[in-house]
């Protein structure tokens, strides 16, 4: 599934809204503080940005872990 919509966002565009966009890959298997956890692969990314971030929810909708690709980086949250 994929959903987009027009978000405003002053840190990528500072006079109109810009394109974003979910969407859902499936159940993956995923390490989380040294523990193997089916979470669900959601990603998410901004008009003009390909896929820069990474989202791994629960059943629940609860994030668990989260991975930011930016300025050649890669930034993860973990819930802990």
């Amino acid at each position: 599934m994929k959903v987009s919509n027009f978000v405003y966002n002053p840190s990528v565009e500072l006079e109109t809204p810009i394109k974003a966009t979910a969407k859902v890959i499936g159940e993956e298997e995923v390490v989380v503080n040294g523990k193997n956890i089916k979470l669900f692969h959601i990603k998410q990314s901004l008009e003009n940005i390909e896929d820069n971030i990474d989202l791994y929810v629960d059943g629940k909708g609860i994030l668990q872990k989260g991975i930011i690709h930016m300025l050649n980086l890669k930034i993860e949250l973990v819930k802990i």
